[in-house]
């Protein structure tokens, strides 16, 4: 996290609790009376230029026209063109905000453009799909370009992974992390190379890279 801070000129982050805040110079409550209100774009655009990383912790509820606003507050930010990253944009707890059936219209905007602009976005959840809505929208990983998979033993969100990341393995067969003591194995899926690979640990707690033909 601090490692992409450094690589960025701009941070924003979305999340329903005060996680990663640390990394952020500003930190901002939306609660839930105030999703009600009309935001500014060009006042969020101020206030990100100003700190230079913000944290959003945002109430649980609709949170759709506060999420534009960001959305088009970051855009306004981006460099047509650009060669490096400008602004990175993280959704924690990502459904919430990026929610099937109500993607916000300017987040769609953002997938669809945002990288032409230097603007990366982080989409972060534990659940790809659902036969319901409490899960993401499929504009939200569709056009990912890297893929990260970490450990979980949800029969059928395993099942939603593999079949929507075709060469990434089961994800039963990653081991968690052992806190304090060992790093988690995860999956990584370069979708513009098609190029995919483990993080692995040995018994010392080391980590090693196992590409997958």
């Amino acid at each position: 996290m601090q490692a992409k801070k450094e690589r960025t000129r701009y941070l924003v982050v979305f999340n329903t609790s005060d996680q990663l805040s640390e990394f952020c110079n500003h930190r901002e409550y939306v609660s839930f009376e105030a999703l009600s209100k009309d935001y500014d774009p060009e006042a969020i655009a101020a206030l990100i230029q100003s700190h230079g990383s913000v944290h959003f912790e945002v109430a649980r509820g609709n949170t759709e026209s506060f999420v534009n606003a960001v959305c088009a507050a970051v855009m306004s930010l981006g460099e047509k063109d650009a060669d490096k990253c400008i602004v990175t944009v993280i959704f924690e707890e990502a459904r919430n905000f990026l929610k099937k059936y109500k993607m916000p219209e300017r987040a769609s905007q953002l997938e669809a453009e945002g990288r032409k602009y230097g603007i990366d976005l982080i989409k972060v959840d534990q659940r790809l799909q659902s036969q319901g809505d409490d899960c993401l929208d499929s504009a939200a990983y569709v056009n990912a370009t890297v893929v990260v998979v970490f450990p979980t033993s949800d029969f059928n969100q395993r099942q939603r992974i593999m079949q929507a990341f075709p060469g990434i393995p089961d994800p039963l067969e990653l081991r968690p992390p052992v806190p304090g003591k060992m790093p988690g194995e995860y999956a990584v899926f370069d979708r513009e190379t098609g190029q995919k690979a483990l993080i692995k640990r040995d018994e010392s707690g080391a980590r090693r890279c196992e590409v997958i033909l």
